[in-house]
């Protein structure tokens, strides 16, 4: 999935038009990583799953963000 990811914005880094204002407008990529693991004790499925008492294996969240002239768009 991540090799997906970078294979598609690589394409549409080639693909931007270049202009004279290529700084002000040239299309970036940021990429990002997150703790999504709920703490001890906390209710989950809003209480129809039993509050975790051991983290097994932790919970990450990963994206990237493209940025450019618009509004960052995120891909998690």
């Amino acid at each position: 999935m991540t090799r997906i990811l970078i294979l598609l914005c690589s394409g549409l880094l080639l693909l931007s038009p270049a202009t004279g204002k290529a700084a002000e407008k040239a299309l970036r990529l940021a990429t990002f990583q997150a703790d999504a693991t709920p703490p001890l004790g906390s209710p989950l499925c809003n209480g129809n799953v039993k509050p975790v008492m051991k983290i097994t294996t932790p919970l990450t969240a990963r994206g990237i963000v493209l940025l450019g002239s618009g509004k960052p768009i995120v891909l998690c």
